[in-house]
């Protein structure tokens, strides 16, 4: 039985109570590690597999270095912009 969203699902949807569409890497410290980001990402998957939060892909870069980031949006809100 579920205990309820985690202390990162937690952090996200306190985020996403501001109204605003938002990159998941501002969510954490300017130097974050690898491992604060895969729990924030984990939480944001399963929160967007419940359907509690949009998630979205946005490409950035070109060619080999390029990387993907994630915004989250209200459910049901649709494609945002890219955020500020």
């Amino acid at each position: 039985m579920s205990r309820g969203p985690g202390a990162w699902q937690r952090f996200v949807l306190a985020e996403l109570g501001k109204g605003r569409p938002f990159y998941l890497t501002e969510l954490l410290p300017e130097r974050y590690t690898m491992s604060q980001y895969k729990a924030l990402h984990r939480a944001a998957v399963r929160l967007a597999d419940s359907g509690r939060v949009g998630y979205w892909h946005f490409r950035c870069g070109a060619g080999r270095g390029n990387q993907s980031k994630v915004v989250i949006t209200r459910p049901g809100a649709g494609k945002p912009d890219r955020p500020e």
